[in-house]
């Protein structure tokens, strides 16, 4: 079962939730409302890309300032590991994902 992460980077970094404090986040930028850029790559409004060194689905959303990110379901025990797949794309390459605690 895929769980749906959603990488909002709390809304372009604003993880304050009421304190009035704002964490920049420079991974990911919103362009506009037309693109997305995040981890040295672009994705255009409504763009799905499966990145070869992740193994997830991103899907940008400018206009709402919101990078939809699927993963793998790793498991609760598994949740402050380190995770390495051994190839290929989403969502085949949670098939060889394997934790590092």
């Amino acid at each position: 079962m895929v769980k749906i992460l959603i990488l909002a980077i709390a809304l372009t970094a604003c993880i304050a939730l009421g304190e009035g404090r704002r964490v920049n986040v420079t991974s990911l930028q919103f362009i506009n409302g037309t693109s997305c850029i995040y981890q040295g790559y672009t994705l255009q409004r409504g763009e799905i890309k499966y990145p070869s060194d992740y193994c997830e689905r991103w899907q940008c959303y400018p206009k709402k300032k919101i990078l939809a990110v699927r993963g793998c379901n790793i498991g609760r025990q598994y949740e402050s590991c380190f995770h390495h797949t051994s190839g290929g794309f989403w969502p085949y390459c949670c098939n060889y994902y394997k934790p590092y605690c």
